[in-house]
């Protein structure tokens, strides 16, 4: 499928990428949003299910500070979130369901919050709403403080840095908690290769540092989550290493003016649970939207 460009009027560029080519009208559209440092290309498998393309338009974008996405030098999930609004927009696509793999969860719960007249539904995957704490690490959640520290000491320079390249622990780090030990040979080279290009030179590092920030540094949804009135989906794998199913739980409870709250645990998936375990997450949300879109024609 071929990637194309959008100039927005926020002066962002955006990625973006759509199956079918030609979107039937007919069917519902669900976005695509990826997880830290990767990019469109997560969602491979998705794009190449014809029994999933076949009922549902896909709009896979790659966010600001990630993959062929030109945008500000600062930034947070609201204004990606909020890039995104825009871009689906720009296309003339009235409502949208959301799909986002574990800060792409975090953007598809700002995008319901900004924008509840335009998100039907949102499902975040190996996600969290909480900012990274003790209260997160007591359920089984990755140590951020511990991780965080060493991540910023090798993206900090004192001037500009143009022989800059991207540590090799971050894209096997990332890799290792994504994917787990499903990953294939194919996989690893790719997504290393992906990062390495991607932050290269000093705007690379400047790019990584920011979208590193972004993680450790975002507010938390725990308060807002009444807000968001669209049902709600919540796929999560037993061996997702970053966010426990305990934290989903949790979590799952505070969507409280949602019509509806669906978690579904599945067995061995991993942190990119939509990577590694394609099959069984597309029918779980391809089911879920036919279902909420049977009920919202109902009622229309």
């Amino acid at each position: 499928m071929e990637t194309k460009f959008i100039s927005l009027t926020s002066g962002i560029t955006a990625a973006y990428r759509q199956a079918p080519a030609n979107p039937n009208p007919a069917n519902p559209t669900l976005v695509l949003l990826h997880s830290f440092l990767t990019s469109l290309e997560l969602y491979g498998p998705q794009f190449n299910n014809s029994k999933l393309t076949s009922k549902v338009n896909l709009l896979a974008i790659d966010e600001i500070g990630h993959g062929k996405t030109k945008g500000p030098t600062g930034w947070s999930y609201w204004t990606t979130a909020q890039m995104v609004l825009d871009l689906t927009d720009a296309l003339d696509i009235p409502k949208v369901y959301a799909l986002g793999t574990s800060q792409g969860g975090f953007i598809v719960s700002r995008m319901a919050i900004l924008r509840p007249d335009k998100v039907l539904g949102i499902i975040p995957i190996g996600s969290s709403v909480y900012a990274e704490t003790e209260d997160t690490r007591e359920l089984g959640c990755w140590n951020a403080p511990q991780v965080f520290p060493p991540w910023y000491r090798a993206l900090y320079s004192p001037g500009p840095n143009s022989t800059f390249e991207a540590p090799s622990f971050f894209s096997d780090d990332l890799i290792d908690v994504g994917f787990g030990d499903v990953v294939t040979k194919e996989q690893h080279a790719y997504w290393t290769q992906s990062i390495r290009d991607t932050y290269r030179g000093d705007e690379g590092r400047k790019k990584m540092l920011m979208c590193t920030t972004c993680l450790g540094d975002r507010d938390s949804l725990e308060f807002r989550l009444p807000e968001i009135t669209c049902p709600v989906l919540i796929p999560h794998g037993t061996k997702d290493r970053v966010y426990s199913v305990a934290l989903a739980e949790k979590y799952a409870k505070l969507f409280t003016s949602a019509p509806s709250v669906l978690l579904k645990v599945i067995d061995e998936g991993q942190h990119f649970l939509s990577a590694s375990h394609p099959k069984e997450t597309d029918e779980i949300v391809l089911n879920w939207i036919l279902d909420c879109e049977g009920k919202r024609l109902a009622y229309k």
